[in-house]
C-alpha cells in the first residue's frame, strides 16, 4: 500500500481497518438484530445500514488506494462512484417519495425502535 497524499502507509492501513470493522460490526448488527449494536446509549440514534455500508466501501476503497496497475485504480474509481452514488440515491429518494428505489431497506430497519 503506498502512501496517500503524503500520508503515513500505516495511518492509511489503519484508518481502513477502523472503517471496515466498523461497517462490518454495525452490518452485522443490523443482519443479527441487536440494537446494542447500533445504539451504544439508548438516547442514541441508530446507524442506518446504507451508512455502514458507505464506511465498508470508504475502507475497501482506502486499502486499494495509492499506486497500482490499472484495474486497482479502476476498482478504486467504482467504489468512489458508489459512495457518491448511494447517498445520493437516497436523498432522492427522501426528496421524492414516490419514486422506489432499493435502499430503503423497510423490512431491515423496521424492527428498531430509534
Amino acid at each position: 500500500m503506498s502512501k496517500v497524499m503524503g500520508g503515513s502507509p500505516l495511518i492509511q492501513r489503519a484508518l481502513a481497518f477502523v472503517l471496515i470493522a466498523l461497517g462490518c460490526t454495525v452490518l452485522a448488527g443490523w443482519v443479527a438484530r441487536q440494537a446494542w449494536i447500533l445504539q451504544p446509549l439508548p438516547q442514541m440514534t441508530a446507524m442506518v445500514a446504507s451508512a455502514a455500508l458507505c464506511l465498508l466501501l470508504a475502507g475497501i476503497a482506502l486499502v486499494g488506494a495509492g499506486d497500482g496497475d490499472a484495474l486497482r485504480r479502476n476498482v478504486v474509481r467504482l467504489l468512489g462512484a458508489l459512495l457518491i452514488a448511494i447517498p445520493g440515491a437516497i436523498l432522492i429518494q427522501d426528496l421524492f417519495p414516490a419514486i422506489p428505489l432499493v435502499f430503503e431497506w423497510a423490512r431491515l430497519h423496521g424492527w428498531l425502535d430509534d
